[in-house]
């Protein structure tokens, strides 16, 4: 399932932490819990080369750290690739990370 307040929307991607258009506020400080069915879903909407797949989390919105990286990876358009929702996070996330070049979105899909 996929619920349109749960999208962080498209990152472009540098060498540089890129971070996608929009930020998920949990509105807690704990952890959310985790389950094998909640995952964050990349997609490339541009070729990505180098891609390494990245959520941050933040206390208060404006300093994020990466709190889960994936494997580099390339993708083609329309390729994927998943990464569970952390266990520990704090109150905000972000999604994006690191690449050559490319494009993507990314979201949170339950189930």
């Amino acid at each position: 399932m996929r619920d349109v307040l749960l999208e962080f929307g498209e990152a472009t991607l540098a060498s540089a932490d890129s971070y996608c258009a929009n930020t998920l506020n949990f509105e807690r400080k704990q952890a959310s819990g985790k389950s094998d069915n909640t995952r964050v879903v990349f997609v490339a909407t541009v070729a990505c080369v180098g891609f390494t797949p990245t959520v941050y989390d933040s206390a208060d919105g404006t300093a994020f750290t990466p709190v889960m990286s994936g494997q580099q990876v390339n993708l083609a358009v329309g390729q994927k690739v998943e990464l569970p929702l952390p266990l520990d996070h704090k109150a905000y996330l972000k999604a994006g990370g690191k690449a050559t070049s490319g494009k993507v979105i990314a979201f949170i899909t339950l189930g």
